[in-house]
């Protein structure tokens, strides 16, 4: 009877003009006790409700976890136009909470053209976080044909925080024959582990690469590494390139080094 009468209360506070605050906080209470899917729903779809009042709404539907709530959410994302909101239903639908059914929507949204910029993105990121690899490594199909810069970037970046052969794989692919150069650099840092693997990596796309920028990305991860084999890649780029600007940068990451082999680099060049 008391928790009858303790969810009345609740309700009473959010139905109220009393400070908004305290009317959120209500929604949380109400949240945590379960009541009606309704209620939240029409919180939810009340434009003129505040807008936290609204995202606790959400986020009190979401722990249902459940295949209706589920589908309530979608069909709530379905029909609103405000971009915070749309994006606070996008991070309630965790794949912990709803499996892989989470990630097929989040799939639908990122691959959605018609679909709001910031949502997209917001859904490409949670595409990162878990669930099914086969809905992770759709995002590997839509890079390729996606005409949205941004987009793109997004693409990348989700690629990068997968940690998996085949979204590593897409990412070297990118490295070497995206047109973008910035897109390039992007795919290029996000390899940078420094390890004998990574090196040689950097060593190849050093060599194949044209562009004098995108080069330099390359010398500032060799350099960065330490590495044996770097410090000979840089002697060699310093003693063969036509480039002042990369022999700068090459010079540049010798002169942080302690390897013997630099410190002769330096000895010969100060010979001469």
């Amino acid at each position: 009877m008391q928790l009858v009468v303790a969810g009345r209360q609740l309700r009473q506070i959010v139905q109220s003009d009393m400070s908004k605050d305290h009317r959120a906080a209500a929604v949380s209470w109400l949240g945590h006790r379960g009541e009606e899917r309704a209620f939240f729903a029409g919180l939810i779809e009340n434009e003129r409700e505040a807008g936290h009042i609204r995202k606790n709404a959400i986020s009190a539907l979401a722990r249902y976890s459940n295949n209706e709530a589920l589908s309530q959410l979608q069909s709530l994302y379905k029909k609103e136009e405000n971009t915070d909101i749309k994006k606070r239903i996008i991070s309630s639908m965790s794949t912990d909470r709803f499996g892989d059914a989470a990630g097929a929507f989040f799939l639908q949204v990122a691959r959605d053209t018609g679909e709001n910029r910031d949502a997209r993105k917001h859904a490409i990121s949670r595409l990162s976080l878990g669930g099914a690899i086969a809905h992770r490594l759709g995002l590997i199909d839509l890079y390729d044909g996606e005409t949205d810069r941004d987009i793109k970037f997004r693409i990348l970046n989700a690629l990068a925080q997968m940690n998996l052969p085949a979204s590593r794989e897409k990412i070297i692919e990118i490295a070497r024959h995206e047109s973008n150069t910035d897109q390039r650099k992007r795919a290029i840092r996000s390899l940078d582990h420094h390890d004998e693997e990574t090196v040689s990596l950097m060593t190849s796309f050093y060599d194949a690469e044209q562009s004098t920028d995108v080069r330099a990305t390359i010398l500032d991860i060799l350099g960065a590494s330490q590495h044996a084999d770097a410090t000979a890649k840089l002697i060699d780029i310093s003693r063969q390139t036509t480039s002042d600007k990369l022999r700068e940068k090459a010079t540049y990451w010798l002169g942080k080094s302690n390897d013997p082999r630099a410190v002769r680099f330096f000895e010969d060049m100060f010979r001469n």
